[in-house]
C-alpha cells in the first residue's frame, strides 16, 4: 500500500517572496477524499456492529474528557482510546468491570481533591485570622 501512496498525491508548485527575493518549490498535495473517507469509514461502520458480552460501547473523546481527571484511567487503556481516536474510531468496547474500577478510582480522587480544597480554605481562612 505505501507503494501507491504517490498515487493519491498531486505536485504543487508554490512559490513565496520573501525581502524582494522569489523562492519556489513543490509540495506534494493530497486530494483525495477517498484517503479522508478510509479514515473515518470506522467510526461509521463500528456504530453498527454487536457489543461483546460484558461490555459497554462508549464515545472515547466523552469517556476521556470526564474521567481523565486525577489519572483514573489504566494508562493501557488511556493508550489504547488514545490510539483508536487517531485512527478515526469514536467509540469503544470496555469492559463493564473495567469502566466500574474507573469510576471507583474517579470518585475517590474526587472526594479526596475536595476534602484538600476543603483543608486549603479552612487554612487561608486561618492566616487571614492571625493577621487582623
Amino acid at each position: 500500500m505505501v507503494l501507491f501512496d504517490f498515487l493519491k498525491k498531486k505536485r504543487k508548485k508554490i512559490s513565496i517572496n520573501v525581502n524582494g527575493k522569489e523562492y519556489h518549490t513543490h509540495i506534494h498535495i493530497d486530494y483525495s477524499k477517498k484517503a479522508m473517507d478510509e479514515f473515518y469509514k470506522n467510526s461509521q461502520s463500528e456504530s453498527s456492529t454487536p457489543i461483546p458480552n460484558g461490555c459497554e460501547r462508549v464515545d472515547i473523546d466523552a469517556f476521556l474528557d470526564k474521567y481523565i481527571h486525577g489519572a483514573s484511567i489504566p494508562m493501557e487503556l488511556f493508550n489504547e482510546l488514545q490510539n483508536r481516536s487517531l485512527k478515526g474510531f469514536t467509540f469503544a468496547d470496555i469492559p463493564i468491570s473495567t469502566i466500574e474500577l474507573i469510576k471507583q478510582n474517579y470518585e475517590k480522587t474526587k472526594r479526596r481533591d475536595e476534602a484538600l480544597q476543603k483543608c486549603a480554605d479552612l487554612n487561608n481562612k486561618g492566616i487571614a485570622i492571625e493577621k487582623s
